[in-house]
């Protein structure tokens, strides 16, 4: 049965089955509180993530899955090449999406931004804004920490 449907009702808004105290689902307005996660983006990431953040068992593995690592091409002992592995993750989209609505924002993610726009390319500076706050994300999802 699954945990997000009540037995014998019609399914419940996705809002009002995150509250704390419910164990074994995660602490929704601890998601929320990251800057750029509005409700929406916090549902869709919960949603593709799953409550269960135990299978990753660190935050490397989690921007790994998302896409978000950057990938070295080392030959010779050079670096040849530079970018983040393609993928058609979903989560990794939200988490982008939340890394775009924070450019302009005065909190550490848009500061974080700006900072990096200043020395590399617009591009370069989402995926690391996206990077960290998916460090964050996991980091609160875990430990429950605020």
């Amino acid at each position: 049965m699954c945990p997000l449907v009540a037995s014998g009702s019609p399914a419940t808004p996705f809002r009002k089955l995150f509250p704390s105290q419910q164990p074994g689902l995660p602490n929704f307005q601890l998601v929320t509180a990251i800057h750029g996660l509005g409700v929406s983006l916090a549902e869709q990431a919960v949603m593709e993530t799953g409550a269960d953040m135990s299978t990753f068992p660190t935050e490397n593995h989690v921007c790994s899955w998302l896409g978000l690592a950057p990938k070295h091409e080392i030959t010779g002992g050079n670096i040849a090449r530079n970018s983040t592995l393609k993928t058609r993750n979903r989560a990794g989209l939200v988490v982008r999406k939340a890394a775009a609505s924070v450019m302009r924002s005065d909190g550490v993610f848009g500061v974080f931004y700006r900072r990096l726009n200043a020395r590399k390319s617009p591009a370069q500076a989402a995926v690391a804004t996206a990077h960290f706050i998916a460090r964050v994300y996991d980091r609160m999802f875990k430990h429950n920490v605020e």
